[in-house]
């Protein structure tokens, strides 16, 4: 038996009501339906109704930005010195330094940051530095002793300058003489051969 039905009758000259007492389910007195049967009971979310809800904040989305506005180079480069660096390793530093040494140029148009990228690098048979009596003939390197060798260096790269509202982008086939200068420490000079490839401009959008 899923229950049963009570009929109420009203004061006041009412109509009759009808009643289902459930006994198998704790479902409390519900006015009947016809031909017995409990009505169900009213949605939470009638058909039509207005439903209020408190929408997901919106994602911050980051700006649009065609590239990083940064020139970063190997981070090898970057890395603090080691005494077991390679010569390779040192004549890439010493050719950074150079390029970075812009970034403290005092002047309002020198770059916020500078970044090499090596694409290739090759270190040539060296020879020693000789004092001669004609020292425009290019064999005698002033920075470095008499008797140190002097490494000849051909790479390609790319040098990269950071500024305020633009990045720099210059294609290097480079020529270089490297050598241990009187401190010692690793140094490179422009050599014979040096040229700049092509020259790119980017603008950031304002």
């Amino acid at each position: 038996m899923n229950g049963y039905e009570i009929k109420f009758d009203p004061e006041n000259n009412r109509p009759p009501e009808q009643f289902t007492v459930g006994t198998t389910e704790s479902r409390g007195i519900r006015p009947a339906r016809a031909g017995g049967q409990a009505p169900a009971s009213p949605s939470a979310n009638p058909a039509g109704s207005a439903v209020r809800t408190n929408p997901a904040p919106p994602v911050p989305q980051p700006a649009a930005s065609a590239k990083a506005r940064s020139c970063p180079s190997d981070p090898l480069l970057t890395a603090a010195q080691q005494a077991s660096d390679s010569q390779d390793l040192s004549f890439k530093r010493a050719i950074l330094s150079g390029y970075q040494k812009k970034v403290a140029e005092p002047t309002g148009s020198a770059p916020l940051a500078v970044g090499v990228a090596f694409d290739t690098f090759q270190i040539g048979q060296p020879r020693l530095n000789q004092q001669t009596l004609d020292r425009t003939d290019g064999t005698y390197i002033r920075g470095a002793a008499v008797g140190e060798k002097i490494f000849p260096v051909r790479t390609a790269f790319t040098e990269c300058e950071l500024y305020r509202r633009e990045i720099l982008r210059t294609a290097v086939d480079g020529r270089y003489e490297c050598y241990k200068d009187t401190f010692g420490g690793w140094a490179c000079v422009n050599a014979s051969g040096w040229r700049t490839l092509k020259t790119e401009r980017e603008v950031f959008a304002q």
